[in-house]
């Protein structure tokens, strides 16, 4: 370059740097800072937004179809508790309740006996308490067995009462634990009861009375516990 040319280069007069169209110290109009341009865009949109409207609370009413299959099962387990299971557990306490009962009863009959060793009275208590225990056994299976709870047979006592001597002992020979009570067992359930307390036996006889009245004892005594099983 010649030295002509860098004299006119030196003469030549500079733009200052504020005039620049796209400084950013310019105070023109093109000087505008976009950020400020855009946060101003958007409060003028967010102006124009709808208010924030929360969604209406659910309500209870009316219930969902779940809930109405579930109040349905709810109500039918609670019939079936009512019609089958509640009376089978109500029979079953009953049935314990008189089973305790006649348990304790046999034991005071058993104590009375080895402590008196009275054969006519014991067997006279003996007897008596097994129409007792048959009776209360064949009123619970009446009771199952009807439909009309309250429909018992009235002759139940008198029926079981009518019973020959033959027909009683048939009778008590199928209840549980009473198999071992056969014919040997008449004098016991059909004489000796009906005698005098004060009655003088032989010693032979007395022994042979005593180790049947044990047996039949042993035997009322499984009965309990292994009868009332239809009932």
């Amino acid at each position: 370059m010649t030295p002509d040319q860098l004299n006119a280069l030196g003469s030549k007069p500079t733009q200052p740097i504020s005039a620049l169209p796209h400084s950013p110290i310019s105070n023109g109009p093109s000087a505008t800072n976009p950020m400020q341009q855009n946060a101003t865009d958007i409060d003028g949109q967010l102006k124009l937004l709808a208010d924030i409207h929360l969604p209406d609370p659910l309500s209870w009413w009316p219930p969902a179809p779940g809930w109405w299959i579930l109040l349905f099962l709810t109500f039918l387990l609670l019939f079936l508790f009512i019609k089958f299971v509640r009376p089978k557990l109500i029979n079953n306490k009953e049935i314990r309740q008189l089973k305790k009962q006649a348990q304790e009863e046999l034991q005071l009959i058993s104590r009375h006996w080895k402590k008196q060793q009275n054969i006519v009275a014991s067997s006279a208590r003996v007897s008596e308490f097994i129409r007792k225990l048959s009776l209360t056994e064949q009123r619970i299976i009446n009771q199952n067995s009807t439909q009309n709870k309250g429909n018992i047979s009235k002759n139940l006592r008198s029926g079981i009462a009518s019973l020959t001597n033959e027909q009683w002992l048939n009778y008590i020979k199928i209840k549980p634990g009473m198999d071992a009570v056969n014919s040997d067992f008449k004098d016991l359930l059909f004489e000796l009861p009906y005698q005098d307390p004060l009655l003088l036996i032989e010693n032979e006889e007395f022994k042979l009375l005593s180790i049947k009245l044990d047996t039949l004892l042993a035997a009322i005594k499984q009965w309990i516990i292994k009868g009332f099983k239809n009932a």
